[in-house]
């Protein structure tokens, strides 16, 4: 198909992805993250979204690692660096996670959530 539509549907698998950890179902939300990942594994949301899986299972160490990988294919994207600020915290890292949570606070300020 056209790079156009293997879009629309990796975008369609992460969003399945959030509302099934949304909604208490993480292994479905695993299928769909696997899905994604067939179409592009090395895709930031793909990372960001088995991040998000591995807190919902409270794997904070894994979850520290998918957000640093979806930090490095993305630099600018705020949701990741809050989260991987957020994931250094419940590590008891909490300098690093300060250092995130800035970083993300300078990208998008009006954010709530990073605040």
């Amino acid at each position: 198909g056209s790079p156009k539509a293997w879009s629309i549907q990796l975008k369609i698998w992460i969003l399945l992805a959030d509302v099934y950890i949304a909604s208490d179902l993480p292994n479905e939300a695993e299928n769909c993250i696997q899905e994604a990942m067939s179409i592009n594994p090395l895709s930031h949301n793909v990372m960001y979204m088995k991040g998000k899986l591995n807190v919902y299972l409270s794997q904070w160490q894994e979850a520290k690692q998918c957000f640093l990988n979806a930090v490095s294919a993305n630099p600018l994207y705020p949701d990741a660096l809050r989260d991987l600020g957020e994931a250094h915290y419940n590590l008891g890292e909490p300098r690093l996670a300060e250092k995130y949570l800035k970083d993300a606070a300078k990208i998008d300020p009006g954010c709530p959530n990073t605040w």
